[in-house]
């Protein structure tokens, strides 16, 4: 018995020395920067020393109320867009039930592929590709509506359908490489139901319906508190690129915001509070949506 448990203690000192790495890789990115929150209560300047900085408490973060209304413009946008991504969080699920319904593997393959290597295209390229088939006054596009009489067309200067094309933009580059995880949790399920369910004369479509959607629900449930935790951080590289002196309102999201005010205007101390308060409204908002799921479905990840 005491051999038995030698081995296992061994067993899992091995397996904590195998993810070491790993946390500490981890522990240095996401933990160690949080060190530099300190500056939103300084008066923070490049090159000096910690101890030499004036203290100044709270006022950075009572000048988010004081800019000329640029953060709340930054804020509105911030949750147009995550609203838009939540409402297609199930898309990459229903991508992955189409992909798995089709007879053909080698045509799952294919579209598999298809679909999930927009993600690892740079938004640097996809903005070169948008400008080239959508914008340039020589474009695929704009030739093809000149040549029917119509007006030329910029996708990278339309305003008024900002939030739909950069969310369009964003489901383009994510949905099937999200889809991959559900392809994941379907081929995870007993073949036993749908046989059980089919004897009993249940179509496609109810075999989807009471077999498929309910065993994916926890994936799903985990996928959308993650973009919950997520809700004010909705990426930096996508809005900042695509930002034209005609959308800069309409794309200017808090990480933006806090790279301007921070790097370009040399307001540190007030874009490090931007960042703080973002961090604790996104944990704030996360436990209060798994809070929630536990009392629906008394399922939580936390």
């Amino acid at each position: 018995m005491e051999i038995n448990m030698n081995q296992k203690t061994k067993k899992k000192i091995k397996l904590l020395l195998l993810i070491m790495p790993f946390l500490i890789l981890v522990f240095s990115i996401y933990y160690v920067p949080l060190f530099g929150w300190i500056y939103s209560i300084t008066d923070y300047v490049p090159g000096k020393k910690l101890s030499n900085l004036h203290f100044i408490g709270l006022k950075s973060f009572m000048l988010i109320t004081k800019d000329g209304g640029g953060f709340f413009n930054a804020f509105k946008n911030t949750l147009a867009y995550s609203s838009l991504a939540l409402i297609c969080t199930p898309l990459p699920m229903i991508l992955a039930i189409m992909i798995s319904q089709l007879r053909n593997s080698k045509l799952q393959r294919v579209i598999q592929t298809v679909t999930s290597f927009p993600n690892f295209i740079s938004w640097v390229l996809l903005y070169s590709v948008v400008y080239m088939i959508c914008s340039a006054s020589d474009s695929a596009l704009n030739t093809l509506l000149t040549s029917f009489g119509g007006d030329a067309y910029s996708m990278l200067g339309d305003r008024k359908h900002a939030y739909l094309i950069q969310t369009m933009l964003g489901l383009y580059k994510t949905m099937g490489y999200t889809a991959i995880i559900y392809l994941a949790s379907i081929s995870g399920i007993s073949q036993d139901y749908y046989e059980a369910a089919e004897l009993d004369g249940a179509g496609k479509w109810k075999r989807i319906v009471h077999i498929t959607v309910p065993l994916l629900l926890p994936t799903f449930l985990v996928m959308f508190l993650l973009q919950v935790g997520n809700l004010l951080n909705n990426g930096f590289e996508q809005f900042w690129i695509f930002q034209t002196s005609f959308t800069q309102s309409k794309l200017e999201v808090i990480d933006t915001y806090t790279y301007r005010m921070g790097i370009q205007l040399g307001n540190y101390s007030y874009s490090t509070a931007v960042s703080v308060m973002k961090s604790v409204i996104s944990v704030v908002l996360l436990f209060l949506t798994n809070g929630i799921a536990k009392k629906v479905r008394g399922e939580s990840i936390i």
